[in-house]
């Protein structure tokens, strides 16, 4: 009898009841709205928000071009190419740009929250190897073990940080 009125209770209270009765039903907040299938959200016009481009501020912008192609191996695009403003990457994987900033970052890794760039590799210990004879400033000359597998960090010119990571098979 006192359980049931404690019951009651609650559920007047939290205003969380679906059917009249019903333990641990919730009324859905507005930001908790259902995830459904891509056709679906076309039918009611609305689209989840997907990931578009990842932008890397850089302040000298034929040294980034440089640095980034010829340390780290990527493609210049020639698609998606605003110099001297900015420019496209290529790479598998979400659009990554290289814009231009007036000022360096700077990053006291990892002990402020930011957006960091894991970029993965077959071999971390010769991709660290590769990175110190371009002269790369490692934050680890190590790699470091977490869950996954492994990771070492390392700085680009411009001050702005970035991961290699090694993840582990299973």
């Amino acid at each position: 009898m006192k359980n049931e009125r404690a019951r009651r209770r609650h559920l007047r209270q939290s205003n969380t009841a679906g059917k009249k009765g019903e333990i641990g039903a919730c009324t859905q907040r507005p930001w908790q709205k259902s995830i459904k299938s891509d056709s679906e959200n076309e039918n009611m016009g609305y689209r989840m928000p997907h990931f578009y481009l990842v932008q890397i501020n850089v302040t000298y912008m034929d040294k980034a071009i440089d640095w980034y192609t010829n340390v780290l191996g990527f493609e210049l695009s020639k698609q998606h190419n605003y110099y001297p403003i900015a420019v496209d990457l290529v790479h598998e994987g979400p659009r990554l740009i290289l814009h231009k900033a007036e000022k360096p970052a700077s990053i006291d890794y990892p002990n402020v929250a930011r957006i960091l760039i894991c970029i993965q590799t077959e071999d971390i210990e010769a991709s660290l190897k590769n990175l110190k004879n371009e002269g790369v400033e490692l934050i680890h000359e190590k790699p470091l073990e977490f869950p996954m597998g492994m990771y070492a960090a390392f700085r680009d010119p411009f001050g702005n940080v970035h991961e290699l990571v090694e993840i582990r098979s299973r």
